[in-house]
């Protein structure tokens, strides 16, 4: 998403990009990314280049919602005779789960700061709460409203009327041409051979390619550099994710530190982006990324926040301490707050008919065990540490946010804010998504917005098959898996390795046959 975006920054500027084709069936980006891409598609039109899209159907008995948002910020939108649209709306959908968990003999304990914080209410009650309620009503009322004034914007349609079409969607393509939603009904090859005709004797690039022909065309040249740093998904002070079988992503301290000294160190890199897309996670890996970032600007590099679909609790924590923060209006975030929670089994265990033996030493070598519920005396101890932590993340916000303690302790309590709503009550400085944040960042190291600045990943990306191989060294596969794997390694790397290449990435000894 991010090599899109750029190439699509750098296209809306190009005296020799003339449009833009675009195809989308169902979107699976989150609002704030939606929004990323409305953003460059608006300033593409801005500079009076046509943007097409052509769509088989926006959603096929599906809610796309979202996937319409994503599509009406084209300029010229043609659907498929068959195709339709699933403009109807957002529906937030919550289990509650604790009469269920009873049922199979498991009760949840949970200790909150405070009645926002509600992420494990789906193990603790039986309906939502009236907090849990009040934010999600403000959350999605927001956003609702975005998209259905930035539809009515981009396809000069009211919004009473929008809501009306929500109310009577799904949409058939008829339909939606006749309500202005789309311009042209057709199928794929009509809208080729339109395209072809519009722009004659044009070359059509993939982003990709046009990308390349960047690099190509700048290869010798001098730019000034910016470093970019991903803090995406949970946020952890050691990584679990080395198994092949489970590759997501997560945000490591350790990973993240180092990443941002060698972007300090490198001379030519003159300011650091980090996009954050994380619900959270661990306190303490939160508090020592803040910690870094903190101590980083110091050294008079500027380090702006570009927040994703998501920046909460502890993807706030790390946000808050940098010298500007970006969130797109759909972006959520806040949620400055923190929850502990354990299971209690014991029940559970018994109604299967097994006998669990605790052998303790130790005065409370038990306390996290899931065989018993917290005592009182257990629970004073960790609402003392919660309020510990409380108390350091509101005051680290509000020193961050140059805020009174006071106004802060009224808009933390664990609640979710969206972009548009933090940037109302101060949590963050700009609305805006990662190519908002690029033009801010050059013009604070002095560079203008039509000249280019090379954006450099830290740390840089690595080749697929080497991640591969460690994965396999590091043995966390299954052995014939890893067998198998190796086979289909050694017989592909034969023609361009030696043995001894062979051998120092994998491992294994190989012989001649």
């Amino acid at each position: 998403i991010q090599e899109i975006i750029i190439g699509l920054s750098r296209a809306h500027n190009d005296e020799r990009v003339k449009g833009l084709i675009g195809t989308v069936s169902n979107s699976s980006l989150g609002f704030a990314q939606i929004q990323d891409f409305r953003n460059i598609l608006t300033k593409f039109q801005s500079n009076n280049k046509p943007t097409f899209l052509f769509s088989d159907t926006m959603g096929e008995l599906t809610n796309s919602t979202s996937t319409y948002y994503l599509a009406s910020a084209f300029s010229n939108i043609w659907l498929q005779p068959s195709g339709s649209i699933g403009l109807i709306g957002i529906n937030v959908g919550q289990p509650f789960i604790k009469n269920l968990l009873e049922k199979i003999g498991v009760k949840a304990q949970t200790l909150q700061r405070y009645e926002f914080k509600t992420a494990a209410e789906l193990f603790t009650r039986s309906e939502i709460s009236k907090p849990n309620k009040e934010a999600l009503d403000l959350l999605f009322n927001t956003i609702i409203n975005q998209i259905v004034n930035d539809i009515s914007d981009a396809r000069n349609i009211i919004p009473k009327k929008i809501f009306t079409l929500m109310n009577n969607g799904p949409l058939l393509a008829s339909e939606a041409l006749k309500e202005g939603l789309v311009d042209h009904i057709a199928y794929k090859d009509e809208f080729d051979a339109t395209i072809k005709s519009e722009f004659k004797g044009a070359e059509i690039l993939s982003i990709k390619d046009y990308l390349e022909l960047l690099k190509s065309e700048q290869a010798n040249e001098q730019m000034d550099k910016i470093g970019i740093i991903h803090a995406i998904g949970p946020i952890e002070r050691t990584s679990n994710n080395n198994n092949i079988l489970d590759q997501r992503e997560s945000v490591t301290s350790r990973k993240f530190i180092n990443s941002l000294k060698e972007a300090m160190k490198d001379p030519d890199i003159k300011a650091i982006i980090v996009r954050v897309d994380s619900p959270g996670g661990s306190y303490v890996a939160s508090d020592t990324i803040w910690r870094a970032i903190v101590n980083a600007q110091k050294n008079n590099k500027p380090i702006v926040i570009s927040m994703g679909n998501t920046a909460a609790s502890g993807g706030y924590f790390i946000a808050m301490g940098a010298k500007s923060i970006f969130a797109q209006p759909g972006t959520i975030t806040g949620s400055i707050g923190v929850v502990a929670s354990k299971f209690v089994i014991k029940e559970a265990l018994e109604n299967l008919g097994v006998n669990w033996t605790s052998l303790n030493y130790g005065g409370e070598s038990d306390l996290f065990s899931v065989m018993r519920e917290f005592n009182t005396e257990e629970k004073i101890k960790l609402n003392k540490i919660l309020d510990n932590i409380y108390n350091d993340f509101t005051n680290k916000a509000a020193t961050g946010r140059k805020m009174p303690i006071e106004d802060m302790l009224k808009i933390a309590k664990g609640r979710v804010w969206s972009g548009e709503d933090a940037y109302r009550i101060g949590l963050v400085d700009h609305l805006g998504g990662f190519s908002d944040a690029i033009d801010y960042t050059k013009d604070l190291i002095g560079i203008k917005p039509e000249e280019y600045v090379k954006l450099v990943n830290f740390p840089e990306p690595k080749d697929p098959l080497e991640n591969l191989l460690n994965v396999i060294q590091e043995g966390n596969i299954p052995l014939d898996i890893r067998n198998s794997i190796y086979y289909i390694l050694i017989n592909s790397l034969l023609n361009n390795l030696s043995f001894s290449d062979i051998n120092k990435f994998s491992g294994v000894r190989l012989v001649n046959n």
